[in-house]
């Protein structure tokens, strides 16, 4: 009997009496056929039990299983019209004792950014960002891994326009300055273009996430009693 032989560039052999075959990546084979998995991801992909008539047996994906779960976000692109959830102040508080030199907010504040990626695809339930992808209009930089409708939290570093310190010289009496802006979350629908198992795959979704819109207020407040950065005078007045 003839054996059918085809050498598809690899060094991976497999066959059957009827047909061998020589590839890159896994190499399969039935009775009857034999056929080389896909290259990229080489080492995600199976074979399955018989050869499903893919156009080349030198690249047969319908006939390999790609066992490999994560999906790798490689661009986010806005595609509507974001929408506000909410909007809050949010304050950045200082005790500054009587006489303390600079004392207050300088150029920049560090604050907690609250993120939530969700999508519609039923294909996996988390994705990873191969890289930093930014919605830059809106100050997002979205990185790691997400589950599909959970929230993460990253640090943000938001500069200040407006002075919000004491002299060199300080303040008169204890004081506690508070530096504030509207803190916002936006909905905006998104596609998100990912890639698994060497193939790209679109999935639409939305992100939200807590923006500063960086309108400051600045106030110093006269303290009649202790203070702390965090629930500020324990009595105070303007």
């Amino acid at each position: 009997m003839m054996q059918l032989g085809d050498d598809c560039g690899g060094s991976n052999s497999c066959g059957s009496w009827f047909s061998t075959m020589k590839c890159k990546g896994t190499c399969c084979h039935d009775d009857f056929n034999a056929w080389c998995c896909p290259t990229s991801d080489a080492s995600a992909w199976e074979c399955k039990p018989t050869f499903q008539h893919d156009a080349s047996h030198c690249n047969a994906p319908l006939s390999c299983t790609c066992t490999k779960n994560d999906y790798q976000i490689i661009s986010i692109k806005t595609t509507g019209k974001p929408q506000i959830k909410s909007a809050t102040q949010q304050h950045f508080k200082v005790c500054c004792p009587k006489g303390a030199s600079s004392c207050g907010v300088s150029n920049s504040v560090e604050w907690s950014q609250t993120q939530t990626l969700s999508w519609s695809s039923s294909l996996t339930e988390s994705i990873e960002l191969s890289t930093e992808l930014e919605i830059a209009k809106f100050g997002i930089t979205l990185s790691g891994t997400y589950t599909n409708g959970g929230s993460t939290t990253r640090t943000v570093k938001s500069s200040v326009t407006v002075p919000c310190k004491s002299t060199t010289s300080g303040f008169d009496k204890l004081k506690l300055v508070d530096l504030s802006s509207t803190s916002s979350v936006y909905t905006i629908p998104i596609t998100m273009t990912a890639t698994h198992c060497g193939a790209e795959v679109e999935m639409p979704g939305t992100v939200a996430a807590t923006t500063i819109d960086g309108t400051w207020d600045c106030e110093f407040r006269d303290c009649k009693g202790p203070c702390d950065n965090v629930s500020g005078c324990s009595t105070s007045y303007l």
